[in-house]
């Protein structure tokens, strides 16, 4: 993945889609203000990733069983929406049914400044040994 740079915020904007559906002769143009998010909009946000999110895969892998994640996914979802607010931006649409969470990731350091393990350092064919951890 390369680097991106966080731009400016953008003020409100309008996006305009053309949308078709079966039947229909004409399109019929649809606008969606977007706005910024702030702290006040943190709980609808964690509602809407919550919400998103409850039968992904990888929710499923770290919440094992509906109801456990049904009780307890929206708390890894406030800690991503915490961190993108103070770090990130949000974009939100004003009707709030949509979100989106941007996080800057410096060109020059993919790795998040985290030491990168050499090849050598990772064992995955040690009886007991995981990919990935490192040889002691």
């Amino acid at each position: 993945m390369c680097g991106a740079r966080l731009l400016p915020r953008p003020s409100p904007v309008r996006l305009n889609t053309r949308m078709y559906r079966q039947g229909w002769s004409e399109g019929v143009d649809m606008g969606v203000a977007i706005r910024t998010a702030g702290d006040e909009d943190r709980e609808l946000i964690v509602r809407l990733l919550d919400g998103a999110f409850q039968d992904d895969p990888v929710s499923g892998w770290v919440f094992p069983g509906d109801e456990y994640r049904r009780t307890t996914h929206h708390r890894l979802m406030a800690a991503f929406t915490d961190v993108v607010l103070a770090e990130g931006r949000v974009d939100i649409t004003e009707d709030g049914s949509a979100c989106a969470l941007w996080m800057s990731v410096p060109a020059d350091d993919p790795g998040h400044g985290e030491e990168q393990p050499e090849d050598d350092d990772l064992r995955a064919d040690t009886p007991g040994g995981r990919p990935g951890e490192r040889a002691r």
